[in-house]
């Protein structure tokens, strides 16, 4: 699969994912939270880290179902997903089938 699937493409991006820093992977179920007032700087701030472990999470996905990445981007996921059920005759995926980045 030659496509880029997910990630920053301007400046100041890093093709060797960084250290994930274990508050960006907790355990708890956690919301983003806006500001309380314009001004303020209260609102949950959102890090590289936790960027990383989405964009992994995606690209996971999308590279597992064996799709075709060269389509159009905004339809990647999707159709991963749609391949993983057909693939799996409804009823899910072959956990052997994953694989972890």
């Amino acid at each position: 699969m030659s496509a880029v699937i997910l990630g920053p493409q301007g400046p100041n991006f890093t093709t060797l994912r960084p250290a994930t820093d274990p508050v960006a992977s907790g355990a708890l179920q956690t919301w983003f939270q806006p500001c309380s007032a314009p001004g303020t700087t209260d609102g949950t701030e959102i890090t590289a880290s936790w960027l990383n472990g989405i964009t992994a999470q995606l690209r996971t996905v999308i590279i597992d179902a064996a799709t075709d990445a060269e389509g159009e981007p905004d339809d990647m996921l999707k159709n991963a997903i749609l391949a993983m059920v057909d693939a799996g005759g409804g009823s899910g995926f072959a956990a052997e089938q994953l694989t972890t980045i």
